[in-house]
């Protein structure tokens, strides 16, 4: 395993990651715009957000899906968290 923690923007590796993280950054769109150049063929953008954005699915540019929506407990935190896996449709 290897960990850049690094804005995507300033990280000249394309294709070199298998999964690139994001936690309350951007628009799923905007993260995909920003570091999508990053992830291998079958690499995932796993996405930290709040209530399930339903809006933000929906924009997603042609040819990305979202995978997986897993909704999750915070400790001490009374809000809504999910992790969104969004990958490129095969």
């Amino acid at each position: 395993a290897r960990v850049a923690e690094s804005r995507a923007e300033a990280l000249d590796q394309p294709g070199a990651f298998d999964a690139i993280t994001a936690r309350a950054m951007a628009t799923l769109s905007d993260l995909l715009a920003a570091g999508a150049h990053l992830l291998r063929p079958g690499g995932r953008l796993l996405a930290m957000k709040g209530a399930l954005p339903e809006a933000e699915i929906a924009a997603l540019p042609t040819g990305w899906r979202v995978e997986a929506a897993h909704p999750l407990a915070v400790p001490g935190l009374d809000a809504e968290r999910h992790l969104v896996v969004v990958k490129a449709q095969d």
